[in-house]
């Protein structure tokens, strides 16, 4: 069984990372303190045997020893789900690891940060007049 639990780290980091087109390589400051450095990513577009119209959207992202794949396949409707996949990359070799494999001994420094940049954002929302959902 395949494994599609969002990994919400993953996430969080990669809504850092503007992705301005579909191809290519993009390469950018992650700003995320104690974590930083730059993440490098790469999208790409397979052919699905299944759809001549929507793509299988495969992003891949490297960051220090660690590669993240997120692999997006349409419905028959074009609406994507994706599975999510974590790697660590040692002597040229590719591993297959779960989340806690990545932050464990910073978990609380992670969850912190987390926190404080949600409440930022919440903060921000809820401050704008054009913004229904915070009445």
């Amino acid at each position: 069984m395949k494994k599609k639990t969002p990994i919400l780290l993953f996430l969080f980091l990669m809504s850092l990372i503007p992705s301005n087109h579909v191809f290519g390589q993009n390469t950018q400051p992650t700003g995320t303190a104690g974590f930083g450095d730059e993440m490098k990513c790469i999208t790409e577009e397979k052919a699905n045997p299944e759809s001549k119209e929507d793509p299988i959207i495969i992003k891949t992202c490297i960051w220090h020893a660690f590669k993240f794949v997120i692999t997006g396949e349409p419905d028959y409707r074009g609406c994507y789900s994706y599975q999510y996949e974590l790697f660590l990359i040692a002597n040229g070799q590719q591993k297959q690891i779960i989340n806690s494999d990545l932050f464990n001994d910073h978990r609380k420094e992670l969850e912190m940060l987390i926190n404080r940049d949600i409440k930022i954002y919440f903060d921000s929302n809820a401050k704008d007049p054009m913004n229904d959902c915070f009445n």
